[in-house]
Formats: C-alpha cells, structure tokens, sequence
C-alpha cells in the first residue's frame, strides 16, 4: 500500500505578498512600522511563513546588504577624506609615478601616512555589478560610472519636471486626487519616462 504525501508546497513569495498587501493602508504610512506590523503577525501566526519566505529571498537580502554596505563605506569615506588630499593628488599626479604607484599599491599617496581611504571606496563598473575600489578602476570603469551618473541626472530632470507641472495644477490645499485621475497621472508620467 502506497502512502500518500502529506506535504503541502507553499507559495512562500504569493502568501507573504498576501499578507503585506493586507497590512498596507489606503493612505500615508511609514514603511518601518508596516514592516514590524507584518513582522509581529508571521511571528506570531505564520512562522513558517516567515521563515520560507526569508529562505527564498536570502541570496537577494544578502546581495542588498552588500550593496548598502557600500554604499554607506563610500559615504563615510568621502565625509573623512581630509579636504584638499584629492586636490593635491591631482596636483602632483605628474611627477614621482614610480612612488605614486607604490603608494597607491600601499594605500597612501606617494608615502602620504594619511590613508587614501576614498581609494578604497567601492563602485559598480559594469551591467553585472562588478564592485572595484576607485584606485584600480580602469578608464572603462570610470566612464561607465560617470554614464550611470548622468542616466540618474536626466532621469531626476524628468521626474523634476513632472512633479513640478502636477503641482502647478493643484490648488493651495488641494491634493493630486482633486486635478486629475490615478490614469491621468500615469499616463503622464509614463509619457515622461518615456522620454
């Protein structure tokens, strides 16, 4: 006799969506106390939602963790780099190559005792999200960060732009509800992206 398979297959992703959109208000809210909202109630009566949900999800929450990682060594490292050492870097980039290079291999300018920590910093150089230190990117990695750069400029331009003309639209006290419809807006703010 042939047993039957008790084991139900969950949909960790769909159920966990479920239950977000369910705590999710129809007005303003603050992401942090949805997300302990939501937390509490799996905690409480779905552990096993949870816990799936977060196994599916763990190489995508490592990767992001990474990436904010970097993100904030880049911001420390650009707040302590001492004002005017890129200046003087640049200044004497012509002369002495030999010890620029071995100081750079070392971490310093040229001998420098204060650390070229900004050198140290980490970017995206490529579509595959390659992360390099600014002190070993090649021309091509600088010129990909720069048209990434840029990317974000014309795109916040747009978005500025249409921002700015949906509000010229709406009355002092009034709200976007009152100018136009949720089809309205999208239509266009879908013709400015597409820009």
């Amino acid at each position: 006799m042939h047993e039957r398979s008790t084991a139900v297959i969950r949909n960790f992703s769909g159920e966990f969506n479920a239950v977000v959109e369910g705590f999710l208000p129809a007005g303003d809210y603050i992401a942090a106390q949805v997300a302990a909202a939501v937390l509490g109630h799996l905690r409480r009566h779905d552990p096993e939602l949870l816990a799936g949900y977060l196994d599916e999800r763990a190489e995508a929450l490592v990767t992001e963790e990474l990436s904010h990682r970097r993100r904030l060594a880049a911001k420390a490292a650009l707040a302590q780099a001492p004002r005017g050492l890129f200046r003087a870097a640049v200044a004497g980039f012509e002369g002495h190559l030999a010890e620029r290079a071995a100081g750079l291999a070392a971490g310093t300018l040229g001998g420098d005792p204060v650390p070229l920590s900004v050198f140290a910093q980490h970017l995206v150089v490529n579509g595959r999200n390659l992360a390099r230190p600014i002190g070993r990117m090649t021309r091509r990695d600088v010129l990909y960060v720069a048209e990434q750069y840029a990317s974000r400029a014309r795109s916040a331009e747009l978005e500025n732009a249409f921002y700015l003309a949906v509000a010229k639209r709406i009355p002092e006290g009034g709200v976007v509800a009152d100018v136009m419809t949720e089809d309205q807006f999208l239509r266009l703010r879908d013709s400015i992206r597409a820009v």
